[in-house]
Parts: structure tokens; C-alpha cells; sequence
């Protein structure tokens, strides 16, 4: 790793990380999901909860930046 060069180094970590957060989300959805359906959740309800989670996840997205183009 040493013997890299700094942009190949930095690329190979951000590969890493950003595999490393898919797979720990994706984790972390699917015991939300056995989760609720253990609680005797219908998939449609289940389903209708993700998109609701989803749903605030772009509109906290699009508020973080306009606030962060207001700043700059």
C-alpha cells in the first residue's frame, strides 16, 4: 500500500468506505424490516414506511443544500 501513488491511495479508501456504509446499511434496513414484520407488519405497510424514510431522506438532502449554497 505504501508503494501507491497518493490519488490511487485515496481512491482505494474511498472505494472502501463507501462499500463498507452500503453493506452496513443495507444490514441495518433489513433488521428494520424483519424488525417491523416480527411486529406483524403487512409488506405493503412495511414498504410504506421505507417510502416515507425515503422520502425525508431527499427532502433533508435538498434543505442541506440550499442551506449550504446560501452559505457559501
Amino acid at each position: 500500500m505504501t508503494n501507491l501513488s497518493a490519488e490511487l491511495r485515496q481512491y482505494l479508501i474511498i472505494t472502501a468506505s463507501y462499500w463498507t456504509f452500503t453493506l452496513t446499511d443495507g444490514a441495518l434496513r433489513m433488521l428494520v424490516l424483519l424488525y417491523f414484520h416480527q411486529l406483524g407488519y403487512e409488506p405493503l405497510q412495511i414498504a410504506l414506511l421505507f417510502i416515507f424514510y425515503e422520502f425525508f431522506g431527499v427532502v433533508t438532502n435538498l434543505v442541506g443544500g440550499w442551506l449550504g449554497a446560501r452559505q457559501a
